[in-house]
């Protein structure tokens, strides 16, 4: 065993999962690093769904703000009512067909959105998952921390796009410049929102969705939806599409979630053993980790006062203002 490197057993806690490894502690090549990264950035920009490592990573982004958002009351002007929520959950879609790549959409359209929802609504916190539609069309399906009332949405969204021309594209073939480019999804009777909303953002392209791989020479675009439907020159279009960039993203606060860590000690290795017993609690172990699976609500203060406090501990500092909540709570 070489004498520089040093082992620790820790445990990292989070909402829906804690994982028991061994720490090592040793000089990192900062170069080697960096290269794969970059790699991992390449492979991408031709990839048309999420890597398994960028899926994990979405998962338990999506499952944090789910977690550590706060209930809040919005007004909702068709019925003259207010309601409580957590997360808003958007789509947007381009009101005519899609003439830019991937990549000036998300830099010049979806950029400025996220600027003015921070500007106008207060989000703080967002996961946005990019997926192509049917037709070829970049859409995106949106999570935030902030209701936007649904015409403000659509309003904004239109306008936004018009930067690059396309309600005036619209409206050469509509004869209107109000197109329904934006869709509101409805969380509030949805038992399991973290499966509902998992569903939308890390599912894999479908069949009959565009898939451009890259080669060597060159670009080749195949899929079987379109097989027999689009022109060369579209089919050329799309294949200069395959540098698309990234797939999803999140805000600052959500891209690195490391959880609540310790070293493991006799206390700590009694509460997981006896969360381990829990009715719906799965574990499993590898040579590298043990990781323990559970509910969003398992975790608590009565039964497992050192988890909690490790989890919790860490989650207030992600969302700053959830301990306010539990105090208006109760």
């Amino acid at each position: 065993m070489n004498s520089n490197v040093i082992y620790s057993e820790h445990i990292r806690v989070h909402p829906t999962e804690l994982y028991q490894f061994s720490k090592v502690e040793y000089i990192v090549d900062t170069r080697r690093v960096k290269q794969s990264s970059l790699s991992n950035l390449n492979l991408n920009y031709s990839r048309t769904q999420l890597s398994e490592k960028s899926e994990r990573k979405a998962k338990r982004a999506i499952k944090y703000m789910l977690f550590g958002t706060n209930y809040k009351k919005a007004y909702n002007s068709k019925f003259n009512s207010t309601f409580k929520f957590k997360v808003n959950f958007i789509t947007l879609t381009l009101p005519s067909r899609q003439q830019h790549t991937t990549v000036e959409l998300k830099d010049k359209l979806l950029n400025q959105f996220l600027i003015e929802c921070k500007k106008k609504w207060r989000v703080e916190n967002y996961i946005w998952k990019f997926e192509q539609q049917k037709n070829g069309n970049a859409h995106w399906h949106i999570l935030t921390d902030q209701w936007i009332p649904y015409l403000e949405l659509r309003n904004t969204w239109n306008r936004i796009t018009e930067k690059l021309g396309y309600i005036t594209e619209f409206e050469k073939i509509n004869h209107h410049r109000n197109p329904n480019t934006t869709d509101v999804h409805s969380l509030r009777k949805i038992k399991n929102v973290v499966g509902y909303v998992l569903k939308y953002m890390v599912k894999p392209d479908k069949k009959h969705h565009s898939t451009i791989k890259k080669t060597e020479l060159n670009y080749q675009y195949s899929t079987d939806y379109y097989k027999n439907t689009l022109s060369i020159n579209t089919k050329r279009f799309l294949s200069r599409q395959a540098g698309r960039g990234r797939l999803w993203t999140c805000s600052t606060q959500l891209s690195d979630l490391k959880g609540g860590e310790d070293e493991l000690d006799n206390a700590l290795t009694i509460e997981i053993e006896r969360l381990k017993k829990k009715k719906g609690v799965q574990s499993k172990t590898n040579e590298h980790f043990t990781g323990v699976f559970y509910f969003d609500d398992t975790i608590n203060e009565r039964e497992f006062p050192l988890l909690h406090k490790l989890l919790f501990t860490y989650v207030r500092k992600i969302f700053p203002h959830y301990q306010e909540q539990l105090i208006m709570n109760t």
